[in-house]
């Protein structure tokens, strides 16, 4: 009987892993956008000109948002860096870069603002 009992609750959790629904995960954010939130950043986060930036990446699990790109200030006395996260075309949060936004690994570019 214990048998036939673990068979039953096994033959349910397989029918259910069938019919989960993976969510989809909303598409990068365009490049208007993106320019709108680095300018927005750097002036709530008062960084210094000239501005860099990484490229727009799929964030970690844990994170706020889908997307997420670094943004730092490349004058000699600033060493911070910011870890800004996206959904869709929207800032969803910006901080500090920790350890698990990696943006101490990114390769930064100068960002260019756009008339």
């Amino acid at each position: 009987m214990r048998c036939f009992t673990v068979f039953l609750c096994l033959a349910q959790a397989g029918c259910s892993f069938s019919e989960a629904v993976l969510p989809i995960a909303p598409s990068a954010p365009d490049a208007v956008a993106l320019g709108k939130t680095i300018e927005n950043v750097s002036a709530q986060a008062k960084l210094p000109p000239p501005i860099e930036v990484s490229s727009i990446r799929a964030a970690h699990p844990i994170s706020p948002a889908e997307w997420m790109m670094c943004v730092k200030s490349s004058a000699p006395d600033q060493l911070r860096r910011y870890a800004v996260f996206m959904r869709n075309n929207e800032m969803v949060a910006f901080r500090l870069a920790v350890l698990i936004d990696r943006c101490e690994h990114e390769t930064f570019h100068p960002f260019v603002k756009t008339p």
